[in-house]
């Protein structure tokens, strides 16, 4: 491959992310904003961190830049673009590996790498651990699609556990590679006898180190879902396919999905189409090229391989459009083999332009809906800080003992993610007491109602809002 593949992609995840890179944190990004950096270096994997979950990886990465950058966010959202870059040149390998001509498998590199269903892990602080475990999890992919890398392979598998709990969706995926890629074989191959175990162990070898790693967590007392109707419990009913269905949905959506999302849950027919028929020309490109060379049945493995990826996360009550960063690179990759195989059966030069300008069309779109999810998170860490201020002055001035309500605005728009987020709930309760120094002072959380605009006053000692009642605090 180019040595220029790496710094081209980064070049243009800096262009898309520029906006974040000195983005304040805000929601689940404070649970890496670390008071001690130095005690969670030399205890990341044997802590639990964020909450209950065992994330020792991301946690170590970034005490260490939090510590090294005198708590600048910089460095991890530097990182951050560097581990995307990164992947994208994995998916660049694994395209080519598996036929697909240079150029094409570039365009599915510059497709994950533009693609706005990243933004809420790469343009994230607290997400480091779900673009570190996307990245471990190819890298032990394709290091299996080379001649039998099985050592480095299972390392990479342990590194995408230690970065989030969903990784263990890659075993079931790495082993039947391993099976298949490298398969017992007659005497006569080139492949040893040696090399012919490795193959047949390795399966074993991923169950083992699997194994150790749910044992390591659970003696830890990690949190581990439950059925229930919670955010974090799991329903094993029809929701697994709905969450399936709308997490690819999510991958190869090619305008923003905040305007697409909101649309639906605002009934706004018209724009709600557009996303459905922008969709729908991706897939029948996708179609297109797998059918009509008679590949339909690659197509499919991809999506099985992708979904499969994503299996443990599948059956939760909530899931996030974030986890459509797990599917991504077999999106990325199903993309680029299907251009690919379109361009080679067209032989007009008409055909190949118009195939290429859909092509453009697709990236440019993208990437103008990533520009626009970063600059919507870059505003939410700014609002975040403002917030901060404010609300830790109001809780400084009130008397011993004192409580504080903190009223959320009637919307004229429902939040949507970590992109449209009007409320108290960017800053944490933990750090406005940290700033505030007032852990004596009560904090309520409510929010308004359309008919009772007044109904907060006298509750408490004081009470803020976000839309001009009592004291507001302005955005």
């Amino acid at each position: 491959m180019s040595r220029w593949l790496f710094p081209g992609f980064l070049a243009l995840t800096l262009a898309l992310y520029a906006m974040v890179l000195g983005g304040k944190p805000f929601l689940d990004d404070w649970v890496y904003v670390l008071a001690e950096p130095a005690r969670h270096i030399l205890g990341a994997f044997g802590e639990l961190h964020p909450g209950q979950f065992y994330r020792p990886l991301p946690l170590f990465l970034v005490a260490v830049l939090q510590l090294a950058g005198h708590g600048s966010p910089v460095p991890i959202h530097l990182l951050q673009c560097v581990l995307h870059a990164l992947l994208a040149v994995l998916v660049v390998s694994i395209a080519i590996r598996r036929g697909t001509p240079r150029g094409w498998a570039i365009l599915a590199g510059v497709f994950m790498t533009a693609s706005q269903s990243a933004a809420a892990a790469v343009g994230g602080y607290d997400t480091l651990s779900i673009t570190l475990s996307t990245f471990f999890g190819m890298a032990s992919l394709s290091l299996l699609l080379g001649p039998g890398r099985y050592g480095a392979a299972a390392a990479a598998f342990l590194g995408s556990l230690l970065c989030k709990e969903s990784a263990l969706g890659y075993l079931p995926l790495l082993a039947l590679v391993a099976i298949r890629a490298h398969p017992t074989v007659s005497e006569s191959s080139q492949a040893t006898p040696f090399l012919r175990r490795r193959g047949a162990l390795f399966p074993f070898l991923l169950a083992a180190i699997a194994g150790g790693y749910l044992a390591w967590r659970t003696l830890l007392g990690a949190f581990a879902p439950s059925a229930g109707s919670g955010t974090y419990n799991m329903n094993l009913g029809g929701g697994i396919l709905r969450n399936l269905a709308m997490l690819w949905f999510a991958a190869l959506l090619p305008i923003s999905s905040v305007d697409v999302f909101t649309a639906v849950a605002e009934r706004n027919v018209a724009v709600a189409l557009v996303g459905l028929a922008a969709v729908a020309v991706v897939l029948a490109l996708l179609l297109l090229g797998f059918i009509r060379k008679g590949r339909w049945g690659r197509g499919l493995a991809l999506i099985a391989a992708g979904s499969v990826a994503l299996s443990p996360v599948l059956p939760l009550v909530h899931v996030s459009e974030l986890y459509a960063y797990t599917l991504l690179p077999f999106a990325a990759l199903l993309l680029g083999e299907s251009v690919g195989s379109l361009a080679a059966v067209g032989s007009g030069r008409f055909a190949r332009r118009a195939l290429l300008s859909l092509a453009v069309l697709l990236l440019a779109a993208n990437s103008i809906a990533t520009m626009s999810k970063a600059l919507a998170m870059a505003e939410n860490g700014r609002r975040a800080e403002r917030l901060l201020g404010a609300v830790a002055r109001e809780m400084r001035s009130l008397p011993k003992g004192g409580t504080l309500t903190l009223v959320d605005p009637v919307l004229d728009h429902p939040n949507y993610s970590v992109f449209r987020f009007r409320s108290f709930l960017l800053v944490p309760d933990e750090k406005l007491v940290e700033r505030s120094g007032r852990g004596d002072v009560k904090l309520l959380r409510v929010e308004a109602r359309r008919d009772s605009s007044s109904s907060y006053h006298g509750t408490a000692d004081r009470v803020l809002t976000l839309d001009g009642q009592a004291l507001p605090v302005r955005l």
